[in-house]
């Protein structure tokens, strides 16, 4: 591996910023233009030293080409040069030793974070929490059918064995209601009521006025 220099930070006009020759990684667009438009531009691009290329960051690069070409404002995060041209962050100081482990590198980039996978309880209850927000899970990359899901699996979990508890054979229905609650933040929990009403079909969804 050559010598590797300190990380840091450049902007550099975004018609300027070579993408690689091989980019295996597919993109969801239209996911990354929600976030972008949520949280601004978050992460830097990775720039190879050695050939000048990017290893990570084509996709939000794609969704900044086209929104300027659309004449749309730059997101925060995005700098605006005298000339017009967009400036956008790029991580550099990193280069790789020959093509082989700029490849190794640009998968590593991808897959790694593919590849841990998500805590599916703590992910529940984030997104859950999410959900009962204003914004909702917008830019998250995860939809309320995601949500709906992942309840509907936690419903439906059997015993060791693979067969359903006893619980889950009650035909007893179960009540919840909400006591006290401002109706303000009744409509803020709508979005999770109506993804926990379609994990669970069984379940009806009522405003009736406990007595």
């Amino acid at each position: 591996m050559p010598k590797q220099m300190p990380r840091r930070i450049e902007y550099l006009p975004l018609g300027e910023i070579q993408r690689a020759d091989e980019n295996p990684k597919g993109h969801d667009g239209e996911g990354i233009a929600a976030s972008i438009d949520r949280l601004g531009y978050v992460e830097a691009g990775v720039i190879d030293g050695r050939t000048g290329k990017l290893l990570g960051g084509h996709g939000r690069l794609e969704v900044l080409t086209a929104r300027k070409e659309a004449g749309q404002d730059p997101p925060d995060g995005v700098e605006v040069r005298a000339d017009g041209e967009w400036l956008v962050p790029v991580q550099t100081g990193w280069s790789s030793a020959d093509d082989t482990e700029a490849d190794a590198a640009a998968l590593a980039l991808n897959q790694l974070t593919i590849a841990g996978g998500y805590q599916e309880d703590p992910l529940t209850a984030m997104l859950a929490r999410l959900a009962s927000t204003p914004r909702g899970l917008a830019g998250t990359g995860f939809g309320r059918r995601d949500l709906a899901s992942m309840l509907r699996r936690g419903d439906t979990r059997g015993t060791a064995d693979g067969e359903a508890d006893d619980a889950d054979l009650d035909p007893e229905p179960v009540r919840f209601w909400l006591i006290g609650c401002p109706a303000s933040l009744v409509d803020r929990m709508a979005p999770l009521v109506a993804a926990i009403a379609e994990a669970i079909p069984e379940a009806t969804i009522s405003q009736e006025t406990p007595r």
